[in-house]
């Protein structure tokens, strides 16, 4: 158990702060812990979201744990497949610009990278004690991390890449905003499904 959290630990430490050792620590890892260890990320970020979501917007009933369970399950669902997209939108840019392509290296940076959101509850506390509640801390918190995230995801492409900072903040943040869409895409797709079926 020890050595487990020492490689997660470890992996989300280059992801987080030396994406130039995140190679290494990808290597001496095999597929089977990698999917292990985005699983023990991804969870407690998305409950992460889910619990400091709902914590930003009292008053609090029986239904309120109904809502986390939701939350959570619809935010698992959403950040375990978009940093595959995301990786791939990343890694079709830089082959644009005639860098040798490293898919697997971007998508693992995008999923480790989702580990920042679990700091999206302890960042609810502080919103919530300095009056800033509902749509607005929520939309404030999720701002900030979501540049955290881009920051994170420029710094390690632009060293697998070889790219020019604004290179690799332009191609995260592009990435970024076409991977955003998919949700409402999705979204608007099956509301007009229901109601063909409805109509």
């Amino acid at each position: 158990m020890k050595d487990l959290l020492s490689s997660i630990l470890e992996l989300l430490e280059a992801v987080l702060y030396e994406p130039i050792r995140l190679e290494s620590a990808l290597a001496n890892l095999s597929e089977k812990s990698l999917n292990l260890f985005s699983w023990i990320v991804l969870i407690p970020s998305s409950l992460s979201i889910a619990v400091g979501a709902t914590y930003l917007s009292p008053p609090y009933s029986s239904g309120s744990m109904a809502l986390i369970a939701v939350a959570f399950f619809a935010n698992l669902s959403m950040i375990s497949i978009l940093p595959m997209i995301l990786g791939a939108v990343i890694d079709f840019q830089a082959q644009k610009k005639q860098r040798t392509g490293n898919v697997n290296y971007s998508y693992n940076l995008c999923r480790f990278g989702i580990g920042i959101f679990l700091f999206f509850a302890p960042l609810s506390i502080l919103c919530r004690e300095t009056g800033l509640t509902g749509g607005v801390g929520y939309f404030l918190i999720l701002l900030f991390l979501i540049g955290y995230y881009i920051t994170i995801i420029s710094r390690g492409i632009q060293y697998v890449y070889d790219l020019k900072t604004s290179d690799a903040i332009r191609f995260s943040l592009t990435s970024i905003i076409i991977v955003g869409i998919f949700p409402f895409v999705f979204y608007l797709y099956a509301s007009g499904s229901i109601l063909h079926l409805i109509l």
